[in-house]
């Protein structure tokens, strides 16, 4: 059963704290954009490495990045709506064939409303490289999607009730995903699939649910059998994660884990799980 409202606006609070802590010194804001002014069109204009700072506000817009900058807002405060709903809301890309490294950093930012296939929160692809800190993806199709051979830091983030998984890394990607809460999404709070490589640390994944009446996992490997027919490939390690199953409070509906041997995640010490080779 989900959350009442005011519960889920007290972790957003807990996430806007924790950002506002991790933003101490920030970086200078180049292009400031305020309500009523289009975010893609400073994008596009902005030079390589610029920082531009978002106002509060709530903004209706698909945003592409594919060069080197980072976007900046004021936390739950600075809201982008998808427009389209099968787009995702912002889509970092980096082209397998490109030559210059795309670094984009995305601080205290709302996202949500993808709400059809392919309406992510946010989507990283090719070999684009995100840092994700103190923001708020809830209510799209997945919240988080790595592809191809992206890489994520995702740090201080809530990440709730998106229909089909919170954060989702498939084929060769790397993500580092810490102190995030992971919360109420439909079929599992985190999945892994292919060869990706993830480290997990002090991460709260918490009343994922089932998906018409599969899955419903915290951490889940896309393999027999939990799903599909090909074997997980990849490396995943991690300690100090908060996974509980389903007899326990706010437990993952159908289990912590998916396949069993992840245990590992939620002790002090933590450990591996090393498929490669």
């Amino acid at each position: 059963m989900r959350r009442t409202f005011a519960v889920i606006s007290v972790l957003f609070a807990g996430v806007a704290a924790l950002s506002v802590q991790a933003a101490e010194d920030p970086a200078p804001c180049t292009i400031a954009v305020e309500p009523g002014d289009c975010i893609q069109e400073a994008i596009d204009g902005a030079p390589e490495g610029a920082v531009i700072c978002l106002a509060e506000g709530t903004w209706q817009a698909n945003l592409e990045i594919s060069k080197t900058l980072t976007l900046r807002g004021r936390g739950a405060a600075t809201a982008i709506r998808s427009e389209s709903d099968d787009l995702p809301v912002l889509w970092v890309d980096a082209s397998q064939g490109r030559e210059e490294e795309v670094i984009v950093v995305l601080a205290d930012l709302h996202l949500t409303g993808g709400t059809e296939r392919g309406g992510h929160g946010i989507l990283v692809t090719g070999t684009a490289q995100a840092t994700i800190t103190g923001c708020i993806i809830t209510d799209n199709v997945m919240g988080i999607v790595l592809l191809d051979y992206g890489r994520a830091e995702i740090r201080e983030s809530l990440v709730s009730e998106n229909e089909l998984g919170g954060i989702v890394a498939v084929h060769s990607t790397q993500a580092t995903i810490a102190d995030c809460e992971l919360v109420e999404n439909t079929a599992a709070g985190i999945v892994l699939e292919h060869e990706t490589r993830v480290t997990l640390t002090g991460n709260t994944i918490i009343g994922n649910t089932k998906d018409d009446g599969a899955f419903g996992f915290g951490v889940m490997l896309v393999e027999p059998p939990c799903h599909g027919d090909e074997r997980f490939s990849g490396h995943v390690a991690g300690a100090g994660n908060q996974i509980p199953g389903p007899g326990e409070d706010d437990g993952n509906e159908t289990a912590a884990f998916c396949p069993e041997g992840l245990e590992f995640l939620t002790g002090d010490e933590g450990g591996v799980l090393d498929r490669r080779g």
